[in-house]
């Protein structure tokens, strides 16, 4: 089972934890990063560190969950986070987000693959899914560039929100409406 750091080409993939919301913060508080869910945009540190802890709080539980992606030279440099965990609906859910400084290079992708290929291999009966904003092309491209295909909308069991399922295999989403 996959356990913690993981390397790709060029990013030092590093667990999730209790800790890493003030290196995260600027991620999860950049309007630009949120642009198509201004209201998931966190306000405040704290909201950040409670998001860090529950990814490690799944790495425990599951052995696998969000890392902090590195680049791998520079580790320093936070350059996203993403990974995948467990879904309420029996999938992995599948989660990459990119500083703006460092997108359109191709990072998405490449933390993509790294999280398929994770939850692959922790639990390959499991698919895994991208859910996705219908209005976030860009990431529709991402998760099309990694392997997935749009499998259908569908209601994310998470918080209950329509969205495109990007999946590795055949799945159904739960319907929307």
């Amino acid at each position: 089972m996959p356990t913690g750091l993981m390397r790709t080409e060029r990013l030092l993939l590093q667990p999730m934890g209790a800790g890493d919301g003030q290196r995260l913060f600027p991620l999860f508080n950049d309007d630009s990063v949120w642009w198509y869910a201004p209201d998931s945009r966190h306000r405040d540190p704290s909201s950040t560190e409670a998001y860090a802890a529950r990814a490690g709080r799944r790495w425990k539980q599951d052995a696998l969950s969000y890392w902090v992606a590195v680049l791998a030279e520079s580790p320093d440099v936070v350059v996203g986070s993403g990974g995948a965990q467990r879904h309420r609906s029996g999938v992995w859910n599948l989660n990459y987000r990119i500083v703006p400084d460092f997108q359109r290079q191709g990072f998405g992708v490449e933390l993509a693959r790294a999280g398929i290929e994770a939850a692959n291999t922790a639990d390959p009966d499991l698919a895994v899914v991208a859910w996705i904003d219908s209005i976030n092309v860009q990431s529709h491209a991402t998760a099309r560039a990694a392997g997935l295909h749009f499998v259908g909308e569908g209601v994310d069991s998470s918080d209950g929100t329509t969205r495109l399922a990007f999946a590795d295999r055949m799945w159904s989403p739960a319907p929307a409406g």
